[in-house]
């Protein structure tokens, strides 16, 4: 992951080295699984929460992936 957990910045230089994060922007730095793995956590949360469709979850069109193009075919619907 290049995005920070704590000030949301991404930038390349955030992974100088393989193993560890360090935001260019705040200075945070942690193990790079470990900030990876909390910001794909939040991501989540925010879907399961709010039913919020991140970036990630979409094809470069901006539509959402499906299985055909190699993305995710699931939903969560709100009830």
């Amino acid at each position: 992951s290049l995005k920070c957990r704590i000030c949301g910045h991404i930038a390349k230089d955030n992974r100088a080295v393989l193993e560890e994060f360090q935001c260019v922007n705040c200075g945070h730095t942690e193990n790079a699984d470990l900030n990876a793995s909390i910001n794909i956590l939040a991501e989540g949360h925010s879907e399961i929460a709010c039913g919020v469709e991140t970036s990630s979850f979409h094809n470069e069109a901006g539509t959402p992936n499906t299985k055909a193009d190699g993305g995710i075919s699931w939903r969560i619907l709100l009830l």
